[in-house]
């Protein structure tokens, strides 16, 4: 069915507004222009339905409750022959569902990518069943895939604990992570932004402190 209506997509806010007249509208908040910049984006008065999608992991999902819906049958819809041809279909290594999913995250940030402290990253994400994220650095480095990123133009997580290596904290990946129950972050800089919103904050090089722990 066609309705006429833009999509807004990857928000990572919804606001509800009301009109003098009574009538409502949606703000629309999203990162935009490759995260230069965060705009609002308000659907034309009178254009109805409005659509939007949100990033996963901005909002908790509710609990299911039991209820019914109206069911509408259509008939005589055809829809157009699809122009669109699948060249090759390439399995993902690991699904984004693990790090939406996942009581305990692992981010690396810029530090992670120094001499080879990311493969202790994962040997210590490994031993402790934990997901792993990271970062811009470590996506524009190939690290890591794109849909593992956090932050305003990646993933929101709401683990329950979330370990912070390297990462200095600028609001751009902070704004993904605001939620965690326990934040550990480990970093050189005393100074580190990330400090400021952690729970627990160690000064320390990464590699130090992971090697020490997989000697426990």
């Amino acid at each position: 069915m066609k309705l006429n209506c833009g999509l807004t997509a990857d928000c990572t806010e919804l606001l509800v507004g009301a009109k003098e007249d009574g009538t409502y509208y949606i703000k629309q908040n999203k990162p935009s222009y490759g995260e230069n910049v965060f705009v609002t984006i308000i659907t034309r008065e009178g254009y109805y339905p409005q659509m939007m999608t949100v990033r996963p992991g901005v909002y908790m999902v509710p609990e299911q409750t039991e209820g019914q819906a109206e069911v509408i049958y259509m008939d005589d819809i055809q829809a157009p022959v699809s122009q669109v041809e699948v060249v090759e279909i390439l399995p993902q290594e690991e699904s984004t569902d693990s790090i939406l999913s996942s009581e305990i995250v692992v981010v690396g940030g810029r530090g992670a990518l120094e001499d080879d402290n990311f493969t202790l990253v994962k040997e210590f994400a490994d031993k402790i069943g934990a997901a792993i994220g990271g970062t811009r650095p470590m996506v524009d480095t190939g690290t890591i895939p794109f849909d593992h990123q956090i932050g305003q133009t990646g993933l929101t997580i709401r683990p329950k604990i979330c370990i912070s290596l390297g990462v200095s904290g600028a609001i751009q990946h902070t704004e993904g992570i605001k939620d965690t129950k326990l934040f550990v972050a480990v970093n050189t800089d005393e100074n580190a932004a990330i400090f400021k919103v952690a729970d627990y904050g160690i000064q320390a090089d990464l590699r130090e402190v992971l090697e020490n722990y997989m000697k426990l």
